[in-house]
């Protein structure tokens, strides 16, 4: 895929993006209560959305993570992130995705290590647009 596509299909997912939030332009986070593969993050951009699966297994008992919560931007502003430095923190949304057997919970013996994928937003082409947390 060239440039000028991934471009395009930048500008397309974000489109939908921002028709599904227009609604509600405060909310800040998306809670999935699907269960199985329908929990789906809402990407702000095709570059640096995560394959679906939700990374990597669980550390804890290999079972596969699903996606539970989903942070947005709107976050940054009412964090005053804008009003202190714009480069301290920006991301186009946070999906954060926790095993599927819920391990971690109650009776298993304290916490567990959760996956976090921050979609930054659309980067120059060939610059990575995401990471894990």
């Amino acid at each position: 895929m060239d440039a000028l596509e991934a471009g395009d299909e930048d500008t397309a997912c974000w489109a939908a993006f921002e028709a599904r939030v227009s609604p509600e332009r405060e909310q800040v986070l998306r809670y999935s209560v699907a269960d199985g593969e329908g929990a789906r993050p809402l990407w702000a951009a095709a570059s640096g959305a995560l394959a679906v699966g939700g990374g990597p297994a669980c550390r804890r008992c290999g079972a596969a993570r699903r996606l539970e919560l989903q942070l947005m931007p709107q976050l940054l502003h009412y964090m005053g992130v804008e009003a202190r430095d714009p480069d301290l923190l920006d991301w186009a949304t946070v999906a954060v995705y926790t095993c599927e057997r819920s391990c971690g919970g109650e009776g298993s013996g304290g916490y567990v290590e959760e996956f976090a994928w921050v979609q930054l937003h659309p980067p120059a082409p060939g610059v990575a647009a995401g990471w894990p947390l």
